[in-house]
């Protein structure tokens, strides 16, 4: 074996970067009218916009289990940034009386709390009790 390099110019290197490196595939927008509809509900929210609704709507095969990958993906989503945590805390609970009591019902120790641990039971919070007003489309996206 040698080793050489090749100058790639102009088309040649698009070409390569191409074939090397191809575009992803896009996420299929779901042909289900009540499924856009449920994304349109999602995205018309203050905090459910950000999660995959297309993925959790794929990968449900009924109401329930559809509830279920929401909340597990509302339950992996974290304020992880200093800053974002405290933009996010003094809009939406500048007392932190809410953050607090939460904390306190999931058995935070004191010593362990931050910005970011306040803003992500909020938030979690938020998106769960924003899952749950979505309930009109129960009937409609999964039909047997």
């Amino acid at each position: 074996m040698t080793d050489f390099t090749i100058k790639l110019t102009g088309t040649e290197k698009d070409d390569y970067i191409k074939d090397r490196f191809p575009e992803p595939e896009p996420t299929p927008e779901p042909t289900s009218g009540t499924a856009r509809d449920i994304i349109n509900a999602f995205e018309q929210t203050n905090h459910l916009g950000g999660l995959d609704t297309v993925y959790i709507i794929g990968d449900s095969d009924n109401w329930d289990e559809f509830i279920e990958n929401a909340t597990q993906a509302i339950y992996e989503t974290e304020v992880i940034y200093y800053h974002v945590a405290m933009a996010y805390l003094s809009e939406n609970d500048p007392s932190l009386g809410e953050s607090l009591a939460l904390a306190s019902e999931q058995g935070v120790e004191v010593d362990s709390l931050s910005s970011g641990i306040l803003a992500t039971l909020h938030l979690q919070q938020e998106m769960l009790s924003e899952l749950y007003e979505i309930e009109e489309f129960e009937d409609s996206i999964f039909e047997d």
